[in-house]
């Protein structure tokens, strides 16, 4: 074991950290983990103070409307915050992901609702929403591997 000077003194050193059981700590803060982020916190903000905002958007078989737009509002602040933390953005990279997946068939269920109507902004907002969900996926996926993903095929190295 090599000693080296520290602030405190003589020492052993030691290795770099690892990953923990909570996060990798040197999970890299891209800008699209921080957009995502930012997007999260927006929009759990507006779940928290305007829930009749996504009311109409709930499917039916959802029960407990009003309850569940509140949970998912925390839980999207929850994972916004998490994102910012290197320690947490592991975690929080998964819970983002399986968010985006839990609420996409609300965002389907606007869409489709969205035909109904004769209103075109709307109409243009739901449909847009689909596939702008792929890119905040993928940051999610991004932040849940803790690694710089490159190429189409999902090859993954350290960054």
């Amino acid at each position: 074991m090599r000693l080296r000077l520290t602030r405190e003194g003589a020492g052993p050193r030691l290795p770099p950290r690892s990953p923990t059981r909570v996060g990798r700590v040197n999970s890299p803060l891209h800008r699209d983990i921080k957009a995502l982020a930012g997007i999260l916190a927006t929009s759990g903000v507006i779940h928290l103070a305007r829930p009749e905002v996504y009311e109409p958007i709930m499917p039916k078989v959802v029960p407990a409307h009003r309850e569940v737009i509140y949970a998912s509002g925390v839980i999207e602040l929850a994972c916004a915050v998490g994102l910012l933390v290197p320690r947490t953005r592991s975690v929080a990279g998964w819970a983002s992901l399986g968010l985006l997946l839990a609420v996409y068939p609300a965002n389907l269920k606007m869409a489709i609702d969205s035909t109904r109507t004769d209103n075109a902004p709307f109409k243009a907002v739901a449909f847009a929403r689909l596939p702008m969900q792929l890119p905040m996926l993928w940051s999610a996926y991004r932040a849940a591997r803790g690694r710089k993903l490159t190429g189409s095929s999902g090859a993954s190295r350290r960054s």
